[in-house]
This record gives structure tokens, C-alpha cells and sequence, in this order.
């Protein structure tokens, strides 16, 4: 038997590069936006 379990996926929140669609290989430097720093308030 398969037991249904809930599964979420977060993306990160708004930053200025991908707002402006620049490819980051190394995100962990970019900080969030306003926007970004918002959505990050909503999901807790």
C-alpha cells in the first residue's frame, strides 16, 4: 500500500539578478530584494 504523503517546494525568494534574468553560478552571494525579503515573510 502507498501512503500519501504532503510534499512542498520552495524557491528562493527575489533577488535583483534574477529579476533582471542574469545567470549567478554561485547564488549563495546574492542577497534578496525587497520583494524577495517579502516572500521570505510570507512563508513562515
Amino acid at each position: 500500500m502507498i501512503t500519501k504523503k504532503e510534499f512542498y517546494f520552495v524557491r528562493h525568494g527575489q533577488t535583483d539578478y534574477n529579476l533582471k534574468t542574469v545567470k549567478v553560478d554561485h547564488p549563495s552571494h546574492v542577497s534578496l530584494n525587497e520583494t524577495g525579503r517579502r516572500q521570505e515573510i510570507i512563508l513562515i
